[in-house]
């Protein structure tokens, strides 16, 4: 199968912003790929398929085709290399469709909260909205005791020890996902969820999906907050 299979949008737009004060760079795709409502359908088509995420993910998975693996690791591999400073050559880690369905007073305490992703500037992660933005976006974020907004080998250990610290001091965070600043963290920047847009950032970054409060959770491909998410391992 061709490692381009799925083509770029004819009116396919990257930029490159720079945030926080650790000037992280995050990728911004709009019109990423050309009829990006194929894979709406696809997903539709196999809604059966989708499982409850057993690790982290606030919702509900299931594996992309490869042809879109192998179109993002395409058209991406020497954007990313130029941008986060990695080699070209690597393997593409997995992509999966995702849809948040999880009831905010049933989320874990790390779901309420910022994450990172792996705690290792080499690895990235990438987000790929298939739904508008009346569906929120995503967040990055700093943490305002440490100052921290990545998390990566050499603070992991320290970050996640204040942050327990913190917890049984103050109690859980608000059953809610969090959408903005609150006294353990500080917002430094935020993107809608426009339909067919991408953002690829460090795995290290602290962020966390935007969900409105008025989302009723819907697990529809075709109706619900879709999207695909995306890891890299070092290097492509």
């Amino acid at each position: 199968m061709s490692p381009n299979s799925i083509p770029l949008h004819e009116s396919f737009n990257a930029k490159v912003d720079v945030i926080g004060i650790e000037r992280e760079p995050v990728i911004v795709l709009d019109n990423f790929l050309a009829e990006a409502e194929r894979l709406v359908e696809h997903a539709a088509a196999h809604r059966g398929s989708f499982l409850q995420d057993t690790d982290f993910y606030p919702g509900i998975r299931m594996p992309c085709p490869k042809e879109y693996v192998y179109s993002v690791h395409g058209h991406l591999k020497r954007l990313l290399s130029e941008v986060f400073q990695l080699p070209e050559s690597g393997v593409h880690g997995q992509s999966s469709y995702s849809i948040v369905t999880v009831r905010p007073e049933d989320l874990t305490d790390k779901q309420r909260i910022p994450h990172y992703e792996i705690p290792n500037r080499q690895s990235l992660a990438m987000i790929h909205f298939l739904c508008p933005s009346t569906f929120g976006g995503t967040s990055f974020y700093r943490h305002v005791a440490t100052g921290y907004e990545s998390i990566d080998e050499r603070c992991v250990e320290e970050y996640s020890n204040i942050l327990s610290g913190q917890i049984e001091r103050t109690g859980p965070p608000e059953a809610a996902y969090i959408n903005g600043d609150t006294k353990q963290f500080q917002r430094i920047a935020t993107y809608g969820a426009e339909f067919n847009r991408a953002l690829i950032f460090r795995g290290s970054s602290l962020q966390s999906d935007d969900i409105p409060p008025e989302y009723e959770r819907d697990p529809d491909p075709r109706t619900g907050r879709l999207s695909i998410t995306s890891f890299f391992k070092t290097g492509m």
